[in-house]
């Protein structure tokens, strides 16, 4: 796993943009699911985010985020580490997400003392420091858009935390919160105001409580429960070796790529399980180390010819899949986008008309509803047509819906775009898309896929990512 890994992380910093976000997240799926350690989890992850930390998405950031505040062990060595990383890392702005959180909830072990270089100097970072660190971040991002937005938020709620950490700071920290309280987004302005209200007498005796550090259970925003993981390899040094970082590879610097590793040594042949068939002596099409990160299972993807095809499509690739029209469609692996859709593609769908039988909730929150329908073509039943139906239950228009699926490697996948991104207060069944499977294994495994979803409330400005395993889906149809 180590071995896949490094090589994969030196090839990221030689990847070419297109190809970086595929990457980096697939790695740090990887990671999260088969990591040895949790240290080296947190090690990875950072070393992804000094590379391409804006391409990471912030699922990874908060399933991170959760390891860390779990484990107590890791807190001082991870803080510190993300400190130096982000101040040389500026534009990686998932690497500034992460480190402006741990400098808010862990900012005592930050100015501590107790952190040393690997030559067993002390490390010494001052409250000033640190406040001067969350300051330059916001400055950067202020005019950087949504991204932006999101990062100053967590600026300010990390300012308003060491306010009962670092009290003596407490009127530098207030400056820097006044200055958000014009600010165009009105997210920025809403929370400024309300942690400056935090600061009054009468809310003296309730701010400790309020800032205290989050409560982790340890499996929340993780793939894998990940609580009885060893914090550390054995043989690795004592508790007090976790207190050591090395300052001047904190930022990561990864050697050119080396010669690929020869198939027949590769580790993923025992972490995937992979069959005792020898494999050739040099890459194939079909070759797909990292496909069973979805738990795919045996049978080999089917390929579908594309004219732009990706490298990382038969490496990373979730299963055998088409995106029609939906761009990122299938962001979790398959073959890329094709611009549109051909009539082959529509087989028996071309009717019109959504089905009517049977119909399941895939996804439902406090504003949007997505529900599915099936329709199964008659002459070959290996072949499925879903299509979800989105209404907007809420009061404000929602923006920017989409939908993207990702399936195991037994089903081909073909995802078509959404028919109206923009859903008016109250529509009901206003926006369909069509979901094309096809079933290699039908009648010996069933239909299971992940689905991402996104909108944007329009009201409130807020995005809302969500990300569900979907299986159990109906068959009597």
């Amino acid at each position: 796993m180590k071995s896949i890994v490094k090589e994969l992380l030196n090839y990221l910093l030689t990847a070419e943009k297109e190809f970086k976000e595929e990457l980096a997240n697939k790695i740090c799926m990887a990671v999260e699911k088969y990591s040895p350690t949790k240290k080296w989890h947190v090690d990875t992850v950072i070393k992804v985010m000094t590379l391409a930390g804006s391409e990471v998405m912030d699922s990874f950031i908060c399933s991170l985020i959760t390891l860390i505040a779990s484990t107590s062990e890791l807190q001082n060595y991870a803080v510190n580490k993300t400190y130096f990383s982000m101040k040389e890392n500026m534009e990686q702005s998932g690497l500034q997400q992460l480190g402006v959180w741990l400098i808010g909830e862990f900012g005592e072990l930050l100015v501590n003392g107790q952190t040393k270089d690997m030559d067993d100097t002390p490390i010494n970072v001052t409250e000033v420091e640190a406040i001067d660190t969350i300051a330059k971040v916001m400055e950067h991002y202020r005019s950087k858009g949504d991204k932006g937005d999101v990062i100053v938020q967590y600026s300010l709620i990390a300012l308003s935390k060491l306010t009962v950490r670092f009290e003596d700071k407490r009127p530098e920290i207030q400056e820097l919160i006044e200055s958000c309280i014009d600010s165009p987004n009105i997210e920025i302005q809403q929370r400024a105001c309300e942690f400056l209200k935090l600061f009054d007498d009468n809310w003296e005796k309730h701010r400790l409580g309020i800032f205290e550090p989050m409560p982790f259970q340890g499996d929340e925003n993780m793939l894998v429960d990940a609580t009885e993981r060893a914090v550390k390899e054995e043989g690795e040094g004592d508790e007090s070796d976790l207190t050591h970082i090395n300052k001047k590879d904190a930022g990561f610097t990864a050697t050119k790529p080396q010669e690929p590793i020869p198939l027949e040594d590769n580790l993923f042949d025992d972490i995937f399980g992979g069959g005792e068939a020898k494999q050739a002596d040099t890459p194939s099409d079909n070759f797909d180390p990292l496909g069973d990160i979805f738990g795919g299972g045996s049978s080999p993807a089917t390929n579908i010819p594309s004219q732009s095809a990706s490298p990382f499509d038969d490496i990373f690739g979730g299963g055998s899949s088409t995106s029609i029209g939906g761009g990122m469609g299938d962001i979790f692996g398959g073959s890329p986008a094709q611009s549109t859709p051909s009539q082959s593609s529509n087989m028996f769908f071309m009717g019109g008309g959504a089905p009517t039988s049977p119909s399941y909730t895939a996804y439902e929150d406090e504003n949007l509803l997505v529900k599915f329908k099936f329709e199964r073509d008659p002459s070959d039943h290996s072949t499925h047509k879903i299509t979800a139906v989105y209404s907007n239950k809420s009061a404000s228009q929602l923006d920017s819906v989409n939908m993207q699926v990702s399936v195991k490697k037994y089903l081909k996948l073909q995802l078509f775009s959404v028919s109206n991104p923009t859903l008016q207060p109250y529509a009901k069944d206003s926006a369909t898309q069509v979901i094309q499977i096809v079933n290699s294994q039908e009648g010996q495994n069933g239909i299971i896929f992940k689905a991402r979803i996104t909108y944007t409330h329009v009201a409130s400005g807020r995005k809302v990512v969500e990300t569900k395993v979907l299986e159990n889906l109906p068959t009597n149809y």
